[in-house]
């Protein structure tokens, strides 16, 4: 049961960690379109 519930909250942290780094590169890339437009 324990080594379930580890696997599960590890399967829940890695899905945490790639949907803070989606956010962060979609801010990114929006950021970067911004500048481009002032830039152009």
């Amino acid at each position: 049961m324990s080594s379930a519930f580890k696997h599960s909250f590890r399967i829940a942290a890695y899905g945490d960690f790639l949907f803070r780094a989606s956010i962060l590169v979609s801010f990114a890339v929006i950021i970067s379109l911004i500048l481009r437009g002032w830039l152009w």
